[in-house]
């Protein structure tokens, strides 16, 4: 399996929860993995019968599956495949305006599409564009904001979702780790470099903090 690393552009960045600060991620990992049968299948049910908001991110339901857990860990780098969780959760969207996840303290986020089309998931603070399609899946720092949009877009625009086709994605979470932390670049906090926390505001258009 080959995982491509993307390095983050522009100005470095500090997150916080829980009185805890580390600097954010440096990179992104991304690596295609072809869904069983069995799992497209679940997944597509979720698309067809599950209530989907346009432009946020809903959860659908959790998963415990070993099977699910023994396919990524048999293609993940040893050092990330003995972080990873055993539980997994169900998402859905119809496009997602920019947000994050900073509420999730000590992990790093995986996200892997298993139905729905073709869509991007843009980070604009790295500069990460990742093209999403069913068997993509990545893992990134939670406090990054992020979206889910069109491949032709760089904002998000409501109306553009209004009769979108559902995306479904199962999320992952690995364990933060002092090997984690290094193959992700994540150290100390940065002086001086802004904050991203629950309380930082993201711009739900354009992914501009606050």
């Amino acid at each position: 399996m080959v995982i491509e690393w993307l390095r983050a552009e522009g100005t470095p960045a500090n997150c916080s929860v829980a009185g805890v600060t580390r600097a954010c991620a440096q990179y992104l990992a991304s690596f295609t993995l072809a869904p069983s049968v069995e799992l497209q299948a679940s997944a597509a049910r979720l698309a067809s019968h599950h209530g989907h908001g346009r432009g946020r991110v809903q959860a659908a339901g959790a998963l415990a599956d070993p099977s699910v857990l023994s396919a990524l860990r048999a293609v993940l780098p040893a050092d990330m495949a003995a972080t990873l969780q055993a539980n997994f959760e169900w998402y859905s969207c119809r496009g997602a305006h920019f947000h994050n996840d900073a509420h999730y303290g000590g992990v790093l986020f995986g996200a892997w599409c298993l139905a729905g089309p073709a869509m991007d998931i843009v980070f604009p603070r790295t500069g990460w564009r990742v093209a999403s399609r069913i068997g993509t899946a990545i893992v990134f720092d939670p406090f990054e904001p992020h979206g889910v949009l069109l491949p032709d877009s760089s904002t998000y625009e409501a109306e553009r979702y209004v009769n979108a086709a559902p995306s479904v994605f199962l999320a992952f979470e690995l364990r933060l780790t002092e090997a984690m932390c290094a193959a992700f670049g994540i150290g100390a906090a940065v002086p001086g470099a802004p904050v991203l926390s629950s309380e930082r505001a993201v711009h739900a258009e354009t992914g501009a903090l606050s």
